[in-house]
């Protein structure tokens, strides 16, 4: 492995152990729980929220760039206010529902030709883009499962959104290593 992507892996692995306490980062092999839901008395009608956020980070070198789009759960701003295995798994299905748009942005990511002249501005409108995408999907998640209380339309969306993972698997790592050309 190359040393800059050791000092970015590094960087990476410090902050998440500085934001460990209060973040979750998205990984195949954990799922949230009732404890991870921390906020209490929230002033909402709503008997779960999470609060998610994608963080992304970079580091340059002579003619590339190394990003890592990472997919994060916030404890102190989400609340569940009934134990209730299927509101969790709703709640865990939107974590999986952000980490399949940060999949497939980091796939655009890997496949745009990017230049130092139009950089910036691609890959904002690039973020933007697939974050506005989440939002519309994550808002026909919620209208269609009806918060995870019609069972039918959950379970599709389970598998949906299971399959989805699976598909964009090849993007599943966060971080992406872009070539800059120069003009």
């Amino acid at each position: 492995m190359p040393k800059k992507y050791n000092i970015l892996f590094l960087f990476i692995l410090i902050y998440n152990i500085i934001c460990a306490q209060d973040s979750i980062y998205w990984n195949k092999n954990s799922k949230l729980n009732f404890q991870d839901f921390k906020l209490k008395n929230p002033k909402s009608s709503f008997k779960a929220t999470s609060s998610l956020s994608r963080r992304i980070e970079s580091v340059n070198e002579e003619d590339s760039l190394i990003i890592a789009v990472q997919t994060v759960f916030i404890k102190s701003k989400s609340w569940i206010t009934i134990l209730d295995s299927s509101l969790l798994i709703h709640e865990n299905k939107h974590f999986d529902l952000l980490e399949i748009y940060n999949r497939i942005l980091r796939k655009k990511i890997f496949e745009y030709s990017f230049n130092y002249d139009s950089f910036n501005k691609d890959f904002d409108g690039i973020c933007d883009y697939y974050f506005k995408l989440y939002l519309v999907v994550e808002a026909q998640y919620d209208k269609e499962s009806d918060l995870s209380r019609d069972d039918y339309c959950q379970s599709w969306w389970n598998k949906y959104i299971d399959e989805q993972l699976k598909a964009l698997e090849a993007y599943s790592n966060p971080v992406v290593k872009l070539r800059i050309k120069e003009e």
